[in-house]
């Protein structure tokens, strides 16, 4: 799903790379084709926290954030892990993936109308 215009794409793609350089990121992209990718539902961050034996979830929605911590509630998360780490591509490969996006977003903007662009400025 692209949200923002060429250089916006190209400006997330690289952050995302960026901010997967750090220890403790790991992106991995599941590809479109992937089966099943529904089951998984939307998009949620798992955090564990080892030292402290607690993990954390939460879960975006278009009218907020729900912050999940009960262990009920989290296990269901924590039981997806495997499965979508069994269908996506791993950090290597997301990376690769990644950068390739960035690639085509930045190649695209230059192929745009100027006369669009100054438009779209104007707003």
């Amino acid at each position: 799903m692209e949200v923002g215009d060429y250089r916006i794409m190209t400006e997330q793609m690289l952050a995302m790379m960026f901010f997967a350089d750090q220890w403790n990121i790991g992106i991995r992209v599941i590809p479109a084709g992937a089966r099943h990718r529904a089951l998984f539902g939307g998009s949620f961050r798992y955090l564990g926290y080892p030292k402290h034996k607690k993990s954390l979830v939460y879960v975006d929605a278009t009218v907020g954030t729900l912050f999940l911590e009960d262990p009920k509630y989290v296990q269901p998360f924590r039981t997806l892990l495997p499965k979508i780490a069994n269908v996506s591509l791993d950090v290597g490969e997301s990376r690769v993936l990644i950068a390739k996006l960035a690639d085509e977003y930045d190649r695209a903007e230059g192929g745009w109308d100027d006369a669009w662009r100054v438009a779209q400025e104007r707003l």
